[in-house]
C-alpha cells in the first residue's frame, strides 16, 4: 500500500507540474505585426453617403480575444518603443491610446477603416485593438450666433488659404459685463448644402478665460491637414461662452480659398 502511494503522489506532482508549464504559456504576448509605411486618406470630396458609424469602441467577440492586463501592458510597451518611428501622418491622428478592462483602446481624431488598418500597420496589430473617434461623416445640425448680447465674434481675416493648419477668431466684449469662456471648440464644414463635423484633437485644457467690457479675447482652431486633407469651401467655428450668466453659443463662418 505504501509503494502505490509514493506512485500515486508522483504521478500527480508531474501532472501539476505540467498544469503550470501550460498557464505559464497562456501569458505570452501575441505576435505583432512589423511596421509598413501607409499612405494618407483624407475627408471624401463628395458629400459622405450613409454609412455604418465607427466612432463607438468595436466590442470583443469572444472570451479567447480578451487579454491579460500583463498582456496590454506588454503590448503597451511595444507602441512607445515603436512611436518615434512612426510617420507624422499616422502620430497626428492620433488624440491618444490606453488599457480598458480586456482592450487596448486608441483613439483616433479621424476613425476610418483606412486610418485603422494604417494604424495596424504601422504601430501595431491586435485582436485587442479597439478604435474610436469621428468618421467625418457626423451631421452638423448646431447653429450658433455671431452677435448678440453686446458680444461678436468673427475670423481673424476674411478667408484662409487652403492648407492652411490653424485658424484664428476675435471675440470682441462690446457689453458692459465681463465674458468667460475656455479653450474647447468645434469645427464643422460644408458639402452640397449640408454640414458635417470636421474630425479635430478634442482634448483640451480646461483654463478660464475672462475678457473685459472693451476687451478682446483671441481663439484658435487646428483643422488638422495632414489628417483631414485641406479643401476650398465653407468652414464654421463653434465655442460656448457665458454672457451674464447666460451660456451662449458663438459661431463664426471662415473660407478656405
Amino acid at each position: 500500500m505504501k509503494t502505490k502511494r509514493w506512485w500515486l503522489f508522483l504521478f500527480l506532482g508531474l501532472l501539476g507540474a505540467g498544469c503550470m508549464h501550460k498557464a505559464k504559456q497562456a501569458e505570452t504576448v501575441p505576435p505583432v505585426v512589423e511596421a509598413v509605411p501607409a499612405s494618407a486618406e483624407a475627408l471624401p470630396a463628395d458629400p459622405p453617403t450613409e454609412a455604418p458609424s465607427t466612432n463607438r469602441p468595436q466590442e470583443a467577440s469572444s472570451a479567447d480575444t480578451l487579454l491579460s492586463q500583463k498582456q496590454l501592458d506588454a503590448l503597451m510597451e511595444v507602441i512607445r518603443q515603436r512611436w518615434d518611428s512612426v510617420t507624422p501622418v499616422v502620430r497626428a491622428n492620433v488624440m491618444g491610446y490606453g488599457t480598458g478592462l480586456h482592450t487596448l483602446d486608441v483613439y483616433l481624431v479621424l476613425n476610418t477603416p483606412e486610418r485603422q488598418q494604417a494604424f495596424r500597420e504601422q504601430v501595431i496589430d491586435s485582436p485587442a485593438l479597439r478604435f474610436s473617434g469621428s468618421t467625418g461623416k457626423e451631421p452638423c445640425l448646431e447653429v450658433g450666433t455671431s452677435d448678440t448680447l453686446g458680444v461678436r465674434l468673427i475670423p481673424e481675416f476674411p478667408s484662409f488659404p487652403v492648407g492652411t493648419e490653424k485658424v484664428t477668431f476675435l471675440l470682441y466684449n462690446e457689453s458692459s459685463g465681463k465674458v468667460l469662456s475656455g479653450e474647447h471648440y468645434k469645427l464643422a464644414y460644408e458639402r452640397a448644402g449640408r454640414w458635417y463635423w470636421l474630425p479635430i484633437n478634442s482634448y483640451a485644457v480646461d483654463i478660464g478665460n475672462i475678457t473685459p467690457p472693451g476687451g478682446t479675447h483671441r481663439f484658435t482652431g487646428n483643422l488638422h491637414p495632414q489628417v483631414n486633407g485641406s479643401r476650398p469651401g465653407l468652414y464654421r467655428f463653434f465655442t460656448e461662452v457665458e454672457i451674464e450668466g447666460k451660456e451662449v453659443l458663438m459661431m463664426a463662418e471662415f473660407r478656405l480659398e
